[in-house]
């Protein structure tokens, strides 16, 4: 059966056909965002519709993936911004052909690399610090026992898939770090891009033949 979804006032709203009959329905509880930019992002809304004698009923589970990307260009990326000194139009570029999120200024702003990385990673825990010699930051998943948190913090299933991971589950429990010379907004990239291709990674179920992040590694 074909599901056609649609944003409307009400949110968002399936459509589907069966013989003569169409049906139509809200999903409840469904990201606001569903079908702008981002949509390509959710690789399955795990969407089940079950047919009965009148209306079918929808059983809608919202579960946070992350869109194909091309982990040998990240990887490229990842070697530019490790060895530039510094922001430029061309490197927004190359992350404007990566992410489609990326916003203008990316690589020489600080707030415009925190909206990619919220954008991207939604929820991931950052820190980034400045001094005369040498910049760094941190990216973390939410729940990763390197920081500390309230008892009461639940952590979301997405991110537990991570950390529990057997293969990459101390990986992204550790987080990922940056620390060089250059610019505070390059190594916030540094270890967004880490991080990204190892989700990538993790979500491919690599190999330890192939868990490769850096290119030269």
């Amino acid at each position: 059966m074909r599901l056609q979804l649609d944003q409307t006032s009400r949110g968002v709203v399936w459509y589907c056909a069966t013989g003569r009959s169409k049906f139509e329905g809200v999903i409840p509880d469904a990201p606001s965002e569903l079908l702008g930019d981002e949509f390509q992002n959710l690789r399955t809304l795990a969407i089940d519709v079950h047919l009965t004698t009148s209306i079918p009923s929808v059983n809608f589970t919202p579960r946070m993936t992350f869109g194909k990307v091309d982990l040998r260009n990240l990887r490229e990326l990842l070697k530019k911004v490790e060895t530039a000194s510094a922001g430029s139009p061309e490197l927004d570029r190359d992350f404007v052909k990566a992410f489609r999120s990326a916003p203008p200024n990316v690589t020489c702003s600080i707030d415009a690399a925190v909206r990619l990385i919220e954008t991207e990673l939604s929820g991931w825990w950052w820190n980034c610090g400045y001094c005369a010699a040498r910049n760094g930051a941190s990216l973390y998943v939410p729940g990763s026992s390197r920081i500390g948190v309230a008892a009461e913090y639940k952590t979301r299933p997405e991110h537990l898939q991570l950390l529990q991971d057997p293969k990459w589950g101390t990986l992204f429990d550790n987080g990922f770090h940056c620390d060089r010379g250059g610019t505070v907004p390059l190594a916030m990239l540094a270890v967004f891009l880490e991080a990204r291709i190892a989700v990538e990674l993790c979500e491919q179920r690599a190999t330890s033949e192939n868990k490769v992040i850096r290119l030269n590694k």
